[in-house]
């Protein structure tokens, strides 16, 4: 091996005679329209509480977060800012 060539521990793909494992595609259902709606009906708007409630389902729904990811998030996280 030439001066100033790395050496290489794995010269050839040792990978080449593996096969792919074979994965279903699984199509997870989602909601109707009706039942967004039914969901989002749910929190009384007319309290702080249900503000809170309907914000949190909002999020939840547009973000596609795990409910412990939205629970330990705190305003500092937001990308957003204050202009």
């Amino acid at each position: 091996m030439p001066a100033g060539t790395p050496a290489r521990l794995h010269p050839e793909n040792i990978t080449a005679g593996f096969e792919m494992p074979r994965v279903p595609k699984t199509i997870v259902p989602t909601f109707s329209d009706e039942q967004l709606e039914a969901l989002l009906a749910g929190p009384d708007k007319r309290t702080r509480v249900g503000i809170r409630d309907r914000a949190i389902l909002l999020v939840l729904l547009d973000t596609l977060i795990r409910v412990s990811e939205l629970v330990v998030s705190t305003p500092r996280m937001s990308t957003s800012r204050k202009a």
